[in-house]
């Protein structure tokens, strides 16, 4: 039945905790001497502008990770490089096989991601 009805209940309960969280900033504005309908119009209006402001600023910061991103991996895999070297070296293990270590590991995190993708 909660299958059914979850496009209902979690609507409401979503504006349930709004009006919880909202109540105290509409509380205080009527004790400042503001008409309850507009301090509950005053309210929503800060809040929605809030949530836009917001929305945007993460969105544009999402925006930017997105265009660095290409820079962060060729500075990860600089890194990789030079950790396969330094391991090479302090443990005398040759960098092939550290590096074929790598590529099997990361083969087997790729087989069980997918097939976790694949059970959803």
């Amino acid at each position: 039945m909660l299958f059914f009805t979850q496009e209902i209940i979690v609507p409401f309960i979503y504006s349930t905790i709004i009006a919880i969280a909202l109540s105290p900033v509409v509380d205080f504005l009527v004790l400042k001497n503001f008409n309850r309908v507009l301090a509950i119009g005053l309210t929503i209006t800060l809040h929605i502008l809030f949530t836009i402001g917001l929305v945007t600023v993460l969105s544009s910061q999402m925006i930017q990770f997105a265009d660095s991103f290409p820079l962060l991996i060729e500075k990860f895999r600089e890194l990789l490089k030079q950790s396969v070297g330094w391991a090479s070296d302090n443990f005398n293990i040759s960098a092939y096989k550290i590096n074929s270590w790598l590529n099997e590991k990361n083969a087997e995190l790729i087989k069980k991601e997918v097939a976790q993708l694949l059970t959803l």
